[in-house]
């Protein structure tokens, strides 16, 4: 009897020693919560974005209204931009930093044609970072970029306090030709999170 009642509180140990050696990437997945967001521009009018964080904290933003295109225009400079501000709120005892984005979207350029795509991120009220990407015709594709973020990856929140993510993304065209052209279409982006536990 005395033996098992041992073994028994070895393994218990054992476990409660486990616990407290997991991962914070694991611990904390669930640590983050998105407030109210709040977006703006002629990119995304009321109802076209879908934002939603999933419990391995990534950002997902969805744009249904992004898309530029010449609409047969022998000349055009068109442009369009989405502001969004994505409260998030912290647990107790966390800090967050973002990781890294990956952008999603469609092409569709006539020769000549010049379409340029940007990002840019601020992060805790003070901290920025840009992405540009161009694109030039003739070109048709389904673009996937990853961008390191490296302005912001080593950035931490406040320990538990509650931050804010602004994002503006923007889709431009330029070019003279008659010839169809888009940009923008079936964009997203996707922002991974990364949390910790800290002390203040």
């Amino acid at each position: 009897m005395k033996s098992i009642i041992k073994t028994l509180s070895s393994t218990l140990l054992a476990l409660v020693t486990l616990l407290f050696l997991i991962p914070s990437a694991y611990a904390n997945r669930n640590a983050l919560v998105l407030g109210d967001v709040i977006y703006d521009g002629n990119a995304c009018p009321k109802g076209s974005v879908d934002i939603s964080l999933s419990s391995a904290n990534l950002i997902n933003i969805q744009f249904k209204k992004l898309k530029v295109q010449n609409k047969g225009r022998n000349q055009f400079n068109h442009h369009k931009t989405c502001s969004l501000r994505v409260p998030i709120n912290v647990a107790k005892g966390m800090s967050i930093s973002l990781k890294s984005a990956s952008y999603k979207g469609d092409i569709v350029l006539a020769k000549n044609n010049l379409a340029r795509m940007m990002t840019v991120f601020n992060f805790a009220g003070k901290y920025s970072d840009k992405y540009v990407v161009d694109f030039n015709g003739p070109e048709t594709k389904r673009y996937f970029l990853q961008d390191q973020l490296s302005a912001l990856a080593n950035i931490w929140s406040g320990c538990g306090q509650n931050t804010m993510l602004s994002v503006v993304i923007s889709a431009r065209l330029k070019g003279n030709n008659n010839a169809h052209s888009m940009a923008g279409s079936n964009s997203s982006i996707m922002m991974r999170l990364k949390s910790r536990n800290c002390q203040r």
